[in-house]
């Protein structure tokens, strides 16, 4: 989150950054139960990764972290998978013709502020922010970090 583009013109005071490693084989450890409901089953392997996966419909992304312990600043591993039904995104939300597309930037943005330990803000007090629950269509108003945002990481470290 070092140097992370935020859409308040402010600079910030949160050292915490993850590094890519590389691709893997590996899947993320996150299923589906017979309800089709999702499961973070455990994070075993020690690894984040991040993948496309089936999700349960309307789901976009979803973020299993796991930490030292339950009130722990302390990330030990987060998956994250996102759906695999590429017709439902986008590289370019703003595109003329654009319609019911969701931003990937945006999605994998928020996805990657649960990673950090944000967690969803309010949607009728704070749409179009980045830790909203909702993504809209069209829009790249969600890829940038907000005011809340970053107060939220510096708090957290």
């Amino acid at each position: 989150m070092a140097g992370a583009d935020n859409d308040c013109g402010r600079g910030h005071n949160v050292n915490r950054d993850a590094n890519y490693a590389g691709i893997t084989s590996l899947n993320p450890n996150i299923a589906l139960n017979a309800d089709g409901d999702v499961i973070c089953s455990g994070n075993s392997d020690s690894i984040s990764v991040v993948g496309f996966g089936k999700l349960p419909e309307g789901v976009l992304g979803v973020s299993c972290p796991k930490r030292s312990s339950l009130d722990s600043k302390e990330l030990i591993v987060d998956d994250i998978r996102i759906s695999q039904d590429s017709s439902t995104f986008t590289l370019t939300p703003n595109a003329l013709g654009c319609v019911s597309r969701y931003d990937l930037q945006a999605l994998v943005t928020h996805e990657f502020g649960h990673f950090f330990g944000l967690g969803h803000v309010s949607e009728s007090k704070r749409q179009q922010m980045t830790m909203s629950p909702l993504v809209g269509a069209c829009t790249a108003a969600e890829r940038t970090l907000g005011l809340r945002d970053m107060l939220g990481l510096e708090v957290l470290f």
